[in-house]
């Protein structure tokens, strides 16, 4: 998804660009007087556009090898026949790590999330020692393509 694309909660990011009014991190005195709510708001923003620029230079290959790690897994059962849950390190092992960008599998988390494949349904901390125990998030499956009615996560 490209900058020019992105529309969060209804305002295109662009037109706060060329209004000259996306407020900037670095500007925490004026986000302070705004209040909290205006500063999450302007750090979603940014988390968007970041993502959409890390996406927007991932490799085509590995964006559908990654795409395609995502389904493979949200459409595993464990030994239990249980939705399997998995992270960004699953995925990664699958699909191999970004070439172009080292955060660029958040962003195709979050497009299959939009698209109803996944949802977050909690944390994990990090196997792999240079992600220093990091909680990642925990995925699921959301609906299954069988048309079954979304499972309950406990």
């Amino acid at each position: 998804m490209s900058e020019g694309q992105l529309a969060l909660e209804g305002f295109d990011v662009n037109d706060w660009r060329e209004a000259n009014c996306l407020p900037r991190v670095e500007d925490r005195a004026h986000l302070q007087r705004l209040g909290r709510a205006a500063e999450e708001a302007a750090g979603e923003v940014h988390k968007a556009l970041g993502m959409a620029r890390a996406d927007d230079v991932a490799d085509h290959a590995w964006k559908d090898r990654v795409d395609n790690a995502i389904a493979t897994l949200a459409s595993t059962r464990d030994e239990h026949g249980e939705l399997l849950r998995f992270t960004a390190e699953d995925v990664r092992d699958l699909a191999g790590d970004p070439p172009d960008h080292p955060n660029a599998h958040g962003a195709r988390f979050s497009a299959a999330a939009r698209r109803g494949l996944i949802r977050k349904v909690g944390y994990r901390l990090a196997s792999l020692a240079s992600l220093h125990r990091h909680p990642l998030a925990l995925w699921q499956e959301t609906v299954r393509s069988t048309g079954e009615s979304e499972e309950q996560v406990s």
